[in-house]
């Protein structure tokens, strides 16, 4: 027999001792450890309710952020592609062939802008030529109107030098 009738958990440790009868583990519990059970029903609800509006919010953010790096990429490369067209062609025809080259790429890039503009400068005199193009984008915001931001534009601008041996004078 136990010293007073007690055992020995119920004697050092009964936090411990009625924290295990809540759960079924013990079957006597100290008259002395009040159990306090807190009932959370509905919690998981009400923190999906709240929560959920911050998601969606930061979905169509991260959708607006993938058309926003996109479309500088397809900028960037249309206006790499123009300009390096523009500088292999003759001179009278460096504009047109610079501007159209820049919109078929975009085009057949599957461009995330909502407008697009091609400009083209040739610079220097007949010994060192060079063509630039800029190509600026307005970012396509179909879907994405819950931020309530407005319209960006991203540009981007290539220099080629124009190749004489390939028809640049």
């Amino acid at each position: 027999m136990r010293p007073f009738g007690l055992q020995p958990d119920e004697v050092c440790f009964p936090f411990f001792r009625a924290r295990s009868t809540q759960y079924g583990v013990n079957a006597r519990v100290s008259e002395n450890v009040e159990m306090k059970v807190v009932r959370d029903r509905g919690s998981v609800a009400v923190e999906l309710v709240i929560l959920t509006p911050v998601l969606v919010l930061l979905t169509v953010f991260i959708v607006y952020l993938g058309r926003a790096g996109g479309s500088i990429q397809q900028v960037r490369h249309a206006a790499d592609a123009g300009a390096r067209a523009a500088s292999i062609v003759a001179r009278p025809t460096m504009e047109q062939v610079a501007a159209a080259t820049a919109t078929n790429d975009l085009r057949d890039n599957g461009v995330n802008c909502s407008s697009t503009s091609v400009g083209v400068t040739v610079n220097g005199a007949a010994d060192a030529m060079s063509v630039t193009v800029t190509v600026r984008c307005t970012i396509n915001q179909q879907g994405t109107t819950l931020l309530g931001s407005t319209a960006r534009t991203v540009s981007a601008s290539s220099t080629e030098v124009v190749d004489e041996h390939r028809g640049g004078r």
